[in-house]
């Protein structure tokens, strides 16, 4: 099989704490990232929860725009 290389900028505390955590249950970095990339290829989906707050999130924004738009066509175009 193949191989290829990926590189990727992390914060140097992220780091040192997941080197730390994966060397007390006996993995590496490297391991654990093919473990992660496999799992997301054989379930075709990340392994885990992803979430916006809700003051981020798209569906909320939207929600605002709607009112203020409502807003103002309500205020604006009455004769």
């Amino acid at each position: 099989m193949a191989t290829s290389r990926i590189s990727v900028n992390v914060d140097s505390d992220v780091i040192q704490n997941v080197q730390r955590i994966l060397s007390e249950i006996g993995m590496d970095m490297t391991t654990t990232i093919e473990l992660l990339l496999k799992t997301i290829v054989r379930e075709e989906k990340i392994p885990f929860e992803l979430r916006t707050p809700k003051i981020l999130s798209r569906r909320f924004v939207w929600a605002i725009f709607k009112v203020g738009i409502e807003k103002i066509q309500n205020s604006c175009c009455r004769p």
